[in-house]
Parts: C-alpha cells; sequence; structure tokens
C-alpha cells in the first residue's frame, strides 16, 4: 500500500471498563486519528455478573476504528499485531490502558521512537517490591514492610506490628489486598494465595488520596489530587474518588514536590503519574504507598477533564503526541467530580425501588446497577464486586448535594442483612468523603 493512504491511528492495549476510553476516542477522532484497539477477553459466562460486564466490555470495543480481538495477549501476540498495525497505519502513539500491558508498551514506544513514560519507569511501577526499593533508596517515606513467601516471617511481622496490609506483590485492582491482625487471619490468607510472593507492609491510619500528574519530559503539566474512599475492612478495596481532594495547600505543596521528586528517581518521561499516598493522622507524615505510570482506573482521568474545564485530555494527547505544551489549563476551582462503586451492606436483595431513571437527573454521566431481587451482596474483596457504579458531575458542592438528594429520592435497594432490613442508598458514602472534604480549610 502507498504510504501516502495509510491512517494515522493511535494505539492503545487492554480494554478497561473504568478508563476515559470513551471521551478518549471522540478526542482522537476530533483530531483525524483513528484509534485502533488490541483487547484481551477475559470474560467468561461462568464471571459474576457476566452479563453486565461483557455488554459494557463490547460497548467499548465497539469504540474501536480498528479491534485487535485475542483470548490471550502475550508480548509474542502484541509485538505481531503492532507489525500488522504498521501495515495500514502510521502510528502516532501507543498507550496501555491496562496494568499487564505498561512494560511491553514501555519497550515498543522505545523502540518506535513514541513518547511515552520510559523503560525504567514501567518495569519498576510494574512491580510493588521494586518501587520500595527504588523509594527506601532515595529516602522516600514508606511504611515498614517485608518481602517474603514465608508464614513465619509474616507472623513475625504481625507480631512486631500488631495490625498490617497484605498484598501480592504485582496485582492490581485492589486484588489480594487484606488487612491482617492476628496469625490466625494470616494463616488464612496464605492458605488463599498459596506459592504467592507477597508484600507485608505497616498498617497506617489516615486519609488516603492519590496524585494524578500529566507529564511531558519529565515536566507536571497538569497536578491533580484525588480524595479516595475504600469499602469496609479488612478488605482495601477503592469504592470512591472525588475530585477535588480536600486538602489544605501546605500539604498540596508537600505532594506536588513528592510527585515531582517520584518523576525523577523513576526517570519517567511522558504520561500520567498515577501515585497513591496516605497521610498519617497522628503526625501528617506522607507515606507513599505505591504509583502506576498510566492511566487510572475508576474513571478519574475523567474526573480530572471536568475539573479543568474539559481540556485535560487535550492536554495527554498533546504529551503522548509529542506537541510542545505551551498553555496552561484553566481550572474550575468550584467543580466537583466523584466515581463510586457502591459498597452495599452484607446481605440478600428483597427489592429495589427505582422511581425513575438516574441517567434523567442532571450531573448523573452514567450508571451501573448489576444487582436483582434475590441476589446475595457480599463484602467487596475487588473492584470486580461491587453491584453498582456512578459518575456525577457538578459544578459546585452545593449542586453536587442536590444531585444527591434526587438520586436517594430515585433509587434505594432494601436488603435483608443479618440486624434486620435495611433501606441502603447508593450516596452514604459519598455524603461523608464530601463532609470531610468541606471540613479543610486553606
Amino acid at each position: 500500500m502507498n504510504p501516502n493512504n495509510k491512517l494515522d491511528a493511535i494505539v492503545i492495549i487492554g480494554v478497561s471498563l473504568s478508563s476515559c476510553l470513551p471521551n478518549l476516542v471522540k478526542e482522537c477522532n476530533e483530531r483525524g486519528l483513528a484509534v485502533v484497539l488490541v483487547s484481551e477477553n477475559r470474560y467468561t459466562p461462568d464471571m459474576a455478573n457476566y452479563h453486565e460486564f461483557i455488554h459494557l466490555y463490547q460497548e467499548r470495543t465497539n469504540m474501536a476504528d480498528i479491534l485487535f480481538e485475542e483470548k490471550s495477549l502475550t508480548e509474542g501476540k502484541i509485538l505481531q499485531i503492532i507489525q500488522k498495525i504498521r501495515e495500514t497505519c502510521h502510528i502516532k502513539a501507543i498507550i496501555a490502558s491496562v496494568e499487564t500491558y505498561v512494560e511491553i508498551t514501555a519497550k515498543i514506544n522505545a523502540v518506535l521512537g513514541l513518547q511515552g513514560p520510559g523503560a525504567k519507569a514501567a518495569f519498576v511501577s510494574r512491580n510493588k517490591i521494586l518501587q520500595r526499593m527504588l523509594l527506601e533508596q532515595h529516602g522516600f517515606h514508606t511504611p515498614d514492610y517485608m518481602v517474603t513467601d514465608s508464614e513465619a516471617d509474616v507472623s513475625d511481622f504481625i507480631d512486631k506490628h500488631k495490625t498490617a496490609v497484605i498484598k501480592l506483590h504485582n496485582r492490581s485492582a485492589s486484588f489480594g489486598v487484606k488487612k491482617v491482625s492476628s496469625r490466625e487471619e494470616l494463616s488464612a490468607y496464605l492458605e488463599e494465595f498459596d506459592g504467592q510472593t507477597y508484600l507485608i507492609e505497616q498498617y497506617i491510619k489516615g486519609r488516603e488520596v492519590s496524585v494524578e500528574c500529566i507529564v511531558q519530559d519529565q515536566q507536571i503539566y497538569l497536578f491533580n489530587i484525588t480524595s479516595k474512599g475504600k469499602g469496609e475492612e479488612p478488605y482495601f478495596v477503592e469504592t470512591m474518588q472525588l475530585v477535588p481532594a480536600g486538602i489544605e495547600n501546605r500539604v498540596s505543596r508537600q505532594l506536588y514536590q513528592l510527585a515531582k521528586d517520584l518523576i525523577e528517581i523513576n526517570e519517567m518521561c511522558t504520561g500520567i503519574l498515577h501515585l497513591e499516598v496516605m497521610i498519617e493522622d497522628s503526625t501528617e507524615k506522607l507515606y507513599t504507598v505505591e504509583y502506576a505510570v498510566r492511566e487510572p482506573g475508576h474513571n478519574i482521568l475523567d474526573l480530572i477533564n471536568w475539573r479543568f474545564n474539559e481540556s485535560a485530555l487535550g492536554l495527554y494527547m498533546d504529551a503522548m503526541l509529542g506537541s510542545r505544551i505551551d498553555y496552561s489549563l484553566e481550572e474550575k476551582k468550584e467543580r466537583m467530580a466523584v466515581t463510586a462503586y457502591v459498597d452495599f451492606p452484607e446481605g440478600e436483595i428483597v427489592e429495589i425501588l427505582q422511581r425513575r431513571s438516574l441517567l434523567e437527573i442532571e450531573g448523573v454521566k452514567e450508571f451501573d446497577f448489576f444487582g436483582k431481587p434475590g441476589d446475595t451482596v457480599k463484602r467487596a474483596e475487588s473492584n470486580y464486586d461491587p453491584i453498582a457504579a456512578i459518575i456525577i458531575f457538578a459544578e459546585n458542592e452545593d449542586e453536587l448535594r442536590a444531585t444527591l438528594d434526587e438520586i436517594d429520592d430515585a433509587f434505594t435497594v432494601k436488603i435483608q442483612t443479618a440486624s434486620g432490613l435495611v433501606n441502603a442508598t447508593l450516596t452514604e458514602k459519598i455524603r461523608q468523603e464530601v463532609a470531610v472534604n468541606s471540613t479543610v480549610k486553606n
């Protein structure tokens, strides 16, 4: 084929159900760029909520101008597909949408001379143990930790700290993350995840936030702080993200410097830094927990895009395309946005009371509910367990509270719990986080 007839294209490797893909496709198409999706379809009929998940997955894959779908995406298969794409497309950027493909994407970008986070940032970010080693070497505050596959070692660690958080060293989506406070709880965990390498760390009591930066050539062009909510312990499932986080200016400046230092020691070049930090209650010390060099999940980039006058995605694309960024974004300081994966009380759904479509409510951008009467609701152990998800945009806090009132008027779920019948709402945890944010005075 004549090279002049090739399509200018963006390649996205992996399909996340909670990424900014719909808006990213729109941004690319407005620039005259085709979107090529390289996807692994891992959804099988035996999965919980299979029909709902496969529907969402197919909605997203249908957005592609060109789709390559495989049952399994090995590095060899990805390289084969990239070669096939190059026959008909001028590849302008390659983006990893899923954590699994961050490292191979960085390698391909390096070979093809495309923008990306860089090899060191990619492979270190993919391994929680390497992260801790690098952070320790450069004097960052991190929770005390141990890497082991020995139950005896971990038992000694729990004896020392009384309470700890244990996680698998190379997983995401909150999978396998659990708080343990006794040897019995530890034994149960190790039995469930036998034969793994574990990262066990000191439990820090405090507030969790994440920092998102859009970076080009190691320079930060967008800085955001997101407030994080989690489900019921002992699990550490992210169930809510609120933009912006209510943070004192002093702490915000410390977080900015932390992100800047992290970019430097990881030799991160271009892309998105997503950094998770605990702010200890008793000391306000910042503990770096972990980080990634790809778009965060939970539609956080969509929330940020709203906050920055719907221009953050354009900035991200300029960075990834290698366009010179010589402008700054307008931040709508009153705007708020939230994603919630609703963690309902444990029990059995008795009745779903929906008095109107939530998508008719101004500010509600997305809503999914996977439950039905008779279903058992369990405590969320990973990001795939909650049966409801909602995204809300608001011009200010008063508007957000009014939208939450409308949502509760429109939708409740009756759940039979061990302690009795409960009228569960979608907004309880959101209201709690908004209240926390409101108490912060700069």
